[in-house]
């Protein structure tokens, strides 16, 4: 079995070398200049999708196998990426963007209203909450309700880790208005708010189940921010 699985990768490898060639020869070659035979080379008609024949979707192994392919047959290439006195620019080198500016602003964020909480809430239960569980939906109303009853609630409510998730579901929700404007994503005040509330790692074990919720919140929005690497270690 092991045999026939490896013999499929690098069939697939080898297709998308052959993919990687014509693309590389598409590019270098002279443009048509016929106003009626132009032919998309990109479409799928040209550069037909082959599924594959073992039923295994491409993951990080199969990522690594063919970067090390792509690396023995461009060993000039590679090798400028890899020397250390390499003066060109170092995001050439690394394919980790850091989520270090999403937490740079020190701002304290401006608490949502109850009646806009709620909007935001229902906004994360309808694009997440049906097909994904974050938290108990009635629980976390119950809790946003003391929220906003009145101060001396407020202040209990805000020093509970409960608060760092609120923090999050609302950084979520906000993320989701592709209307934003703002340079920053969406509810980046909010996250950082939280990742500045969020307990030591040794001490999240103590807090129960929500300590999961939470650090699963967080790597939903980082892989939403295409801060994947960040929200891998979350996850």
């Amino acid at each position: 079995m092991g045999i026939s699985i490896d013999s499929s990768i690098h069939r697939h490898v080898k297709n998308l070398l052959d993919k990687i060639r014509l693309y590389e020869e598409q590019l270098t070659a002279p443009p048509a200049t016929s106003g009626t035979g132009i032919r998309n080379e990109y479409t799928t008609e040209a550069m037909p999708y082959q599924e594959s024949d073992t039923g295994i979707s491409p993951g990080p192994a199969f990522e690594s196998q063919v970067k090390s392919l792509l690396d023995r047959n461009h060993p000039a290439n590679s090798a400028l990426l890899r020397a250390p006195g390499n003066s060109g620019s170092t995001e050439a080198v690394t394919q980790w963007t850091s989520a270090r500016p999403l937490v740079s602003d020190d701002a304290v964020p401006t608490i949502p209203s109850l009646e806009e909480s709620q909007d935001l809430l229902d906004r994360f239960l309808f694009y997440l909450g049906v097909s994904q569980h974050f938290f108990d939906p009635r629980t976390f109303s119950d809790s946003m309700v003391l929220l906003f009853q009145d101060e001396q609630t407020q202040e209990h409510q805000m020093h509970t880790i409960w608060f760092t998730e609120y923090l999050l579901v609302m950084a979520m929700a906000k993320l989701m208005d592709v209307e934003d404007p703002s340079s920053q994503p969406p509810g980046a005040s909010l996250f950082a708010e939280a990742m500045r509330r969020l307990p030591p790692l040794h001490q999240l074990g103590e807090e129960g189940a929500i300590t999961v919720e939470i650090l699963t919140l967080i790597a939903t929005y980082l892989q939403w921010c295409d801060r994947k690497h960040d929200a891998y270690l979350y996850v």
